[in-house]
């Protein structure tokens, strides 16, 4: 079986998702403190809604394999349920990435040194 655009968006954003969590802690070492803790909170919401869209993906290969056994009367609702509940989770994964992204470039600015004290050390 080839995996689809929607198991390719699962690997992507797993991994993406990695990466995110390694920059965090490089940030928290460069500033020397914790960040905020509701940017821990959106990192742990983004990988959730990453594992509720493979829950449901996984759901519809399951149901797929299992409407071959079974008549046709239940394939249409069945296939329907899944495509929804598919559908419903992805639109929340958008959601909860976008919130993780923000909270990330709210890191980055609270990392980066202010423009202020960048201009006295080079002055001097």
């Amino acid at each position: 079986m080839n995996p689809s655009r929607v198991d390719r968006l699962i690997v992507d954003m797993l991994r993406e998702h990695a990466r995110v969590i390694t920059l965090v802690a490089k940030m928290e070492n460069l500033r020397g403190d914790r960040l905020p803790d509701n940017i821990g909170v959106n990192m742990q919401c983004w990988l959730d809604a990453i594992r509720r869209v493979q829950a449901c993906r996984r759901e519809e290969i399951l149901n797929s394999g299992n409407r071959r056994s079974h008549p046709l009367s239940h394939l249409r609702t069945t296939d329907e349920k899944d495509m929804a509940a598919l559908a419903i989770s992805i639109k929340e994964l958008i959601k909860v990435t976008r919130k993780a992204r923000k909270g990330m470039y709210i890191a980055l600015n609270m990392t980066l040194p202010d423009e202020q004290e960048s201009a006295t050390k080079t002055s001097k």
